[in-house]
């Protein structure tokens, strides 16, 4: 329901990191090291968009899928969400910022349930046999 958003807040961070990277009035080595933190949250809302849409593909597709590549490419998909998940996790922990208990708990409930499902799918998707 909110990847929409949060793809469009991606573009922002997108536009950000290209205007640093094309300004001139700095040395190319400044400018990519001030475009990495907009750059590194683009990498991050295009994991987790893929990892959720995965997730909704394996779901919504109850029976094994057809073939090698498509368990694969489903498999990097649910991979990619969950190291998204555990990284904001790992933000939040070492954040200079000091999350309180409610905070923690609020990002559990939205983000536990769905790596749960995509680690329950992964190893579903990693002991298929396929079809004959």
């Amino acid at each position: 329901m909110l990847v929409p958003l949060l793809l469009y807040g991606a573009l922002g961070a997108l536009d950000a990191g290209t205007a640093l990277l094309t300004h001139s009035s700095l040395p190319f080595a400044s400018r990519a090291r001030l475009a990495l933190q907009p750059l590194k949250f683009v990498a991050w809302v295009a994991g987790a968009t893929l990892g959720m849409a995965t997730l909704w593909a394996v779901v919504i597709e109850a029976t094994d899928p057809p073939g090698p590549w498509f368990r694969a490419v489903l498999a990097i998909g649910l991979v990619l969400g969950v190291a998204a998940a555990l990284a904001w996790f790992y933000t939040m922990a070492t954040s200079r910022t000091t999350y309180d208990l409610q905070t923690w708990l609020v990002w559990v409930v939205i983000l536990g349930a769905p790596v749960v499902i995509a680690v329950r799918h992964l190893r579903r998707l990693a002991t298929a046999q396929p079809a004959s």
